[in-house]
């Protein structure tokens, strides 16, 4: 899956009438990677920084390299990250794609941990425990509940999970106006971004040998490719030459 599009992790600032909204001081909760994080794994810490900060708009979550001395904070990280070893025994990761989420204190530090098996893991964990908070994640779109009026606490952190089964395909048909093959490449990074958030790990291609997904010569001759029908070009699929791309079948 093409994972790469980060953004960084911000604050809201609240507007009323075209200006700022003065507002109590808001209490920072640094979210922390563990490790050399992947891509995935930091485009789970954005999402569950901007969630947290719909859900909790009293805070403040911020992206920090290392993890403070006092205060409440979140560690998301991989079963090899040190980190995450010092508080977790290795069987309960043992599963690729599983994952743990937890909260603990240590001292004068109040600690949130998303932990996987794996990269995969951690997204899954992050996702999983959004869904418990009241998010729900589609192929179209994301929802959230209305935002709490309490502050943020790490209740309800304590849940775990490993796949019961290791493919989970999505499938997304292709050769219609209204279907993939009309997408961009950024509608194509949001669904398969979307598909992540939903515990897909595999995507479904179903495909022809004149379809365009592949094209090659061989002694001069190209390979013919798939194409939507147009007013151009058609007769594919029972579709016949029109004058009007509303009269496609």
């Amino acid at each position: 899956m093409n994972l790469t599009r980060l953004l960084p992790v911000v604050g809201c600032l609240l507007t009323l009438g075209g200006l700022a909204r003065a507002q109590e001081p808001q209490a920072s909760i640094p979210i922390i990677l563990a490790g050399s994080a992947t891509a995935a794994e930091r485009l789970a810490a954005q999402d569950l920084a901007t969630a947290l900060q719909r859900l909790y708009p009293r805070e403040k979550f911020i992206a920090q390299d290392e993890l403070p001395p006092v205060g409440r904070c979140i560690l998301l990280g991989r079963g090899a990250d040190a980190e995450i070893q010092k508080r977790f025994r290795g069987d309960r990761l043992a599963t690729s794609e599983s994952y743990v989420v937890t909260a603990t204190s240590e001292g004068a530090r109040q600690l949130g941990v998303i932990a996987g098996a794996d990269a995969r893991g951690v997204s899954f964990g992050v996702y999983a425990l959004l869904e418990k908070l009241g998010c729900g994640f589609y192929l179209s779109h994301d929802a959230f509940p209305p935002a709490r009026t309490e502050a943020f606490s790490f209740s309800g952190w304590d849940l775990a999970a490993r796949p019961l089964v290791g493919d989970r395909l999505v499938f997304n048909w292709h050769n219609f106006l209204s279907g993939c093959s009309t997408w961009n490449l950024a509608d194509w990074n949001r669904w398969t971004d979307q598909s992540l958030k939903m515990g897909y790990n595999s995507i479904m291609v179903h495909a022809y040998g004149n379809n365009p997904m592949v094209s090659y010569e061989f002694n001069g001759q190209n390979k013919p490719v798939g194409y939507l029908s147009t007013t151009v070009k058609g007769r594919d699929w029972s579709t016949i030459h029109v004058n009007d791309v509303r009269r496609l079948w």
